[in-house]
């Protein structure tokens, strides 16, 4: 009886489900909050995951571990889309699930950045006036103090100059649209990335490995979009997971067609991601890395994503490795926010 109120009354919304997935209960949150009656779900699998795949294999990963947090883009009964942070636990042969809707604050948090983005890129255009002087004005004394005992200065002057030009021009791509306008096919731009990181994958001692669903790699790999902006997704989330493995290992880059969606999935083998640390990775300017890193690579990942109205998540386990699942959709219209 006490299980029963808790179950009913709970703020968030609770389910259960038996050893095959399919749901055995279903709580009055969950009908209010996903739109699907008790009625239309008991026997059934949860129809709130936007793909059976990934519902199998969230079920598998729970049952391996014994609980499981993890965040995922779920669906109401009218096909609306939210943020829902899942606990799972696996007991005696069942399932039992709380989903928490992380959507409100993931509405505030895109407010937040997107200021501070515009308020990052006015300043990254005042300083780039200057900057673009000093360079061209150390170019010029470079070349006329060929023997003057200042010339490693100027030289350093200009490194340092040129590295704040870098900086600058992606704090610009961070608020820069990317204008959707032509079809990309994931599978070809991932292999073409993989040659132009050969050298370095080789010098790294790490395999790459890409994988597409069916004989024709563009037949589920293809929709329309920004191809520049898909290579710096793309480029972004290799990168990272090179800098992830500096012992050597696998990258794994799978993509094919999921219900509605194009989805894209990087996986490491590297040192994995701490649990405080995977809610701030998408965040302008967070870092790991140091002086080596700005902390703009995934925010740019994140922004370039959510203006070709798709998402992308993350799963990670430290000393296990990481995995980036981009979903993209196959009809949809450009965000110019």
């Amino acid at each position: 009886m006490a299980y029963r109120v808790f179950f009913e009354e709970a703020i968030n919304p609770f389910c259960l489900l038996d050893g095959e997935g399919r749901v055995v209960d279903w709580n009055h949150k969950a009908e209010k909050v996903f739109g699907f009656s008790r009625q239309e779900v008991v026997g059934k699998l949860d129809p709130t995951f936007p793909d059976a795949q990934t519902y199998h294999d969230f079920l598998q990963e729970v049952k391996e571990k014994g609980k499981t947090v993890r965040t995922f883009t779920l669906l109401t009964r009218d096909g609306k889309e939210l943020d829902i942070e899942v606990t799972a636990v696996y007991r005696n042969g069942e399932y039992f699930l709380m989903k928490r809707d992380l959507t409100p604050q993931r509405y505030a948090y895109l407010e937040k950045m997107k200021a501070l983005g515009e308020l990052a890129a006015g300043i990254a255009h005042q300083l780039n006036s200057p900057l673009n002087a000093i360079l061209l004005i150390t170019e010029v004394m470079e070349a006329d103090l060929q023997d003057h005992p200042s010339l490693e200065d100027l030289k350093m002057i200009r490194r340092q100059a040129l590295h704040m030009k870098s900086v600058i021009e992606k704090i610009l791509n961070y608020v820069r649209v990317h204008e959707v306008k032509e079809p990309c096919c994931l599978a070809l731009i991932a292999r073409d990335i993989a040659d132009l990181y050969r050298k370095s994958l080789d010098q790294h001692r790490i395999v790459f490995h890409i994988e597409s669903s069916g004989p024709d790699p563009c037949a589920d790999c293809t929709f329309i979009g920004d191809r520049s902006g898909i290579e710096q997704v793309i480029m972004n989330l290799v990168s990272n997971a090179v800098d992830a493995m500096p012992e050597g290992g696998k990258i794994e880059i799978r993509c094919g067609r999921e219900g509605d969606h194009v989805v894209l999935r990087v996986k490491d083998e590297g040192v994995g991601i701490p649990p405080e640390n995977l809610r701030r990775i998408f965040q302008p300017f967070f870092t790991t890395k140091g002086s080596k890193g700005t902390g703009l690579g995934l925010a740019i990942v994140e922004r370039i994503v959510e203006n070709h109205g798709g998402r992308i998540e993350v799963h990670s386990e430290v000393g296990e490795g990481t995995e980036f699942v981009v979903r993209f959709p196959l009809h949809q219209e450009a965000n110019h926010d």
